[in-house]
């Protein structure tokens, strides 16, 4: 397994500063005692729609709060839930405050279609130094077909036989969840590139995601989007328009069902149905993770569930969505 290691020591700081701050959050679900953030540990470059790129940081593990209200009111709504509902929640806001919130953060879950942002992030990693890749075009035979085997089914899916650039593969892969083109993008691109994401961020994949597919937290979800937002690993434009594509999202059961239709969340969301060998379904898990841009305070929100029923699930990520946005709105308020 080849190890990318970056040559630029500007990218390197910069990937230091975003994965440091996203380890403030890990550090703060250890600390029993909350504490002031100051709003001087990290410079940022503005321009952007969708990302605010790190200059400088200067972090104090001690600094980010816990947000002891918005857990309560979380925990509340959880306990009205189903007994076999497992919930996961991981928070952070970028500014302001800093503040972050976790309930169960750790647990780990099968990502499923949430992969497909790794998938994203190899693909323009390869492009910020081959700019021809994003136009190759690449054949769909047909031969295979996994979105039959999807309850959010693609609202739009690439066809057979037929020619579709990686760019244009990228958009179905996002936008609309389609399988299909992530398999066909993983088939034509380099596996070691794609391995080096998860090496990068030290994230331990299993040796057999089929036998063992519990193996991604909440919190460390949150990890891809904060790196992008950040645009620590990333090239400004590419991590722009990786998060501009998770802007249109085809997914408006989950965290967008919470917050007003004015807001933007760049967003992936995942499935999975776990059955017995004779194809019993004993539970479903559906997870919903995003940056949530309200205005002057984006926030990472990632929600992840085990139950029944993907509905109630959808319902339970919305509601907790709703939660959070409603706190953030009263907090911003207050400014």
């Amino acid at each position: 397994m080849k190890i990318f290691w970056h040559k630029n020591t500007h990218r390197v700081m910069q990937l230091f500063c975003g994965i440091v701050l996203l380890g403030i959050g890990v550090y703060a679900g250890r600390a029993t005692a909350p504490s002031q953030f100051t709003p001087q540990q990290a410079l940022r470059e503005t321009g952007y729609k969708y990302i605010e790129p790190l200059l400088t940081c200067s972090v104090n593990p001690s600094n980010h709060t816990d947000d002891l209200a918005l857990r309560s009111k979380v925990l509340s709504y959880i306990k009205t839930l189903p007994k076999d509902t497992d919930v996961s929640v991981y928070f952070q806001e970028f500014r302001s405050g800093g503040n972050w919130m976790g309930i169960n953060e750790n647990e780990v879950y099968a990502p499923a279609s949430m992969l497909k942002l790794p998938t994203l992030m190899a693909v323009l990693k390869y492009a910020d130094s081959n700019a021809d890749f994003l136009s190759k075009k690449l054949y769909y035979d047909g031969s295979f077909n996994y979105d039959d085997l999807e309850y959010f089914r693609p609202q739009q899916a690439i066809k057979p036989k037929q020619y579709y650039t990686v760019d244009q593969l990228l958009t179905y892969t996002i936008v609309y969840s389609d399988n299909n083109a992530m398999y066909l993008l993983n088939s034509n691109i380099d596996q070691s590139s794609l391995e080096s994401i998860y090496i990068n961020m030290g994230i331990q994949l299993p040796e057999d995601l089929d036998q063992n597919p519990d193996f991604m937290s909440a919190k460390t979800y949150s990890l891809f989007l904060r790196i992008l937002f950040n645009s620590t690993y990333l090239s400004h434009n590419s991590s722009e328009k990786a998060l501009a594509l998770m802007t249109e999202a085809d997914f408006p059961q989950g965290i967008e069902a919470g917050i007003p239709d004015s807001i933007d969340v760049a967003q992936k969301y995942g499935e999975r149905e776990i059955a017995t060998s004779d194809g019993t379904a004993t539970a479903r898990e559906l997870h919903d993770c995003g940056i949530v841009y309200v205005p002057n305070n984006p926030y990472v929100l990632c929600v992840m569930t085990r139950g029944e029923d993907y509905n109630s699930l959808a319902t339970t990520i919305a509601g907790i969505s709703r939660i959070v946005y409603g706190q953030v709105a009263a907090e911003k308020s207050l400014w």
